[in-house]
């Protein structure tokens, strides 16, 4: 894990998480450790939030430092997630 990712804990589940931002600025939680199931890449910026970026299956052969979005993994996520916004 390099060391400019701050770890904090999810308020809901207590489990270490990184907060990130997506390639569209949305902010995010990601698990802290690696996963074999991940599609997560991390890129870290100069103080500011990591940047997470969602690899295409291809993209993903062979990687072992891939991280998964908190919110597929928390077991209490209606706790903290924010609700959709319907069309009107």
């Amino acid at each position: 894990m390099p060391e400019n990712f701050t770890i904090r804990e999810c308020d809901a589940c207590r489990r270490p998480v990184i907060a990130a931002v997506t390639l569209a600025v949305k902010h995010i939680l990601v698990d802290a450790e690696p996963s074999a199931t991940g599609t997560l890449r991390l890129l870290a910026q100069d103080k500011t939030l990591p940047v997470a970026v969602d690899l295409k299956p291809a993209e993903r052969f062979g990687k072992t430092n891939l991280h998964t979005n908190h919110a597929a993994t928390c077991p209490d996520v209606k706790r903290w997630q924010r609700p959709k916004r319907g069309r009107a």
